[in-house]
């Protein structure tokens, strides 16, 4: 499809009244102007329902962006909060572990088992 401009643009030799040749740009005739703002003015039915469909496809392209920037965000959060919650579930553990081998030897060594089963529990912990 050739359109009046790419004709328009060409250089044009005209005859002055002189007798002398010149050349001069060439501007499309007024009636093809007034079509051309006509076809723009006027929307076809079917660019603009496509127009329609790109911008819904284009809010929810920005919307599953957004759900997905949210749902990183959660994900890093629960495993900071994991995180933390694992560190304090291996203290608590290591606590109570030692918790229970001083109580162990302190049994054995009232009970009079001797310091052979004390100083095992130890060399156990280290």
């Amino acid at each position: 499809e050739q359109t009046p401009s790419s004709s328009a643009s060409a250089p044009v030799v005209v005859a002055a009244a002189a007798g002398r040749t010149t050349t001069a740009r060439s501007e499309p005739p007024v009636a093809t102007k007034l079509v051309d703002a006509a076809a723009t003015n006027t929307t076809n039915p079917a660019l603009q329902a496509s127009s329609v469909v790109a911008r819904g496809q284009q809010q929810q392209q920005q919307e599953k962006i957004e759900l997905e920037r949210r749902m990183l965000h959660t994900t890093n959060a629960l495993k900071q909060l994991l995180s933390r919650q694992k560190k304090e579930m291996d203290r608590l553990i290591a606590d109570t572990v030692a918790k229970h081998r001083r109580e162990l030897e302190a049994f054995c060594v009232q009970r009079g088992f001797g310091e052979s089963v004390a100083s095992r529990t130890k060399q156990q912990q280290q």
